[in-house]
């Protein structure tokens, strides 16, 4: 790490995670850490986020995928915030990395631990293709960095929570845990981790701001408002045969079957939970819970 405060850029800036890092970079508590902040965004990108960020210090640059290592010039840490749809922006990163002085990798990760998955499956088979490539390269340090799944978007019936019906369906045990955490919560983290000494990032970090089952989560959302909520157990097993031999695109069934195996779960003892690393005791900043969703939506989050 260079003897200056180091430049920290940021790929897919005006994404839905990718706001919160930048938001997280120049705030008060962690601006300081840094010399430079850098924007990443493609010509798309609208114009008044440009200019706001402009009047707060931030530099915006724009790339595609030929000018990548243009675009990371004088960059020393890169946080990697592209959407799974992204891949084409991934892979040009992964070419343009070794022509830059970048020495702190963070790739697009943010979601659940995939290293542990016995199966393939097109979403995270992309995530650990960019991950081989980028590892190799001796003079960068490239961490991974696990939030489990985002808490905004999680509570619906693509994962089983009918909402507006009030059924909860889980595949194998209501008592499962499953690891949550917020898109701002993950853009703070990640400033966290960008503020520590290189020597001190570790190769995989997993966080949650709340871990609950499928019967903490009714109860909580019963609490709030949501009315009596039913809970159907599906076969764990059944469940995940199928869709091994019927694959498909999409992660969220792949999801549902992982809760149950409790591959989501980032508590000691178990995937491994890393908050103190960014967020001791919450000293930093209190992270976003069920509650506080459920508080929000009146127990009925994505109806």
């Amino acid at each position: 790490m260079p003897s200056n405060k180091p430049t920290v850029g940021v790929a897919g800036a005006n994404g839905k995670l990718g706001i919160h890092v930048i938001n997280a970079l120049i705030s008060e508590n962690f601006r300081p850490n840094f010399g430079n902040v850098v924007a990443l965004v493609r010509e798309s990108a609208p114009q008044y986020i440009r200019d706001i960020w402009q009047r707060q210090g931030v530099i915006v640059r724009i790339y595609n995928e030929k000018n990548m290592a243009e675009s990371l010039a004088g960059i020393d840490i890169l946080i990697n915030a592209l959407s799974s749809k992204g891949h084409l922006y991934k892979d040009a990163i992964a070419k343009a990395l070794p022509l830059t002085k970048v020495c702190l990798y963070f790739p697009s990760e943010f979601g659940v631990d995939h290293v542990v998955h016995e199966f393939n499956q097109v979403f995270w088979d992309a995530k650990k293709r960019h991950y081989d490539d980028v590892q190799k390269l001796d003079s960068i340090r490239v961490s991974r960095v696990y939030v489990g799944l985002f808490i905004e978007d999680s509570i619906g019936s693509w994962f089983g929570f009918n909402t507006k019906t009030g059924v909860y369906e889980c595949v194998g045990s209501p008592d499962a845990k499953i690891s949550f955490t917020s898109r701002e919560d993950s853009g703070t983290a990640m400033a966290a981790l960008a503020s520590l000494p290189l020597s001190d990032v570790p190769e995989e970090v997993h966080i949650a701001g709340d871990t609950r089952s499928f019967n903490e989560i009714a109860k909580i959302m019963e609490d709030s408002g949501a009315g009596p909520i039913t809970i159907q157990q599906l076969g764990l097993e059944e469940f995940k045969d199928k869709l091994m031999k019927e694959p498909v695109a999409s992660p969220a069934p792949y999801l549902r079957f992982l809760v149950g195996e409790g591959k989501i779960d980032h508590r000691k003892g178990r995937l491994g939970c890393d908050n103190d690393l960014v967020n001791k005791d919450e000293t930093n900043w209190k992270w976003t819970t069920l509650t506080h969703l459920a508080e929000r939506t009146g127990g009925k989050p994505n109806p």
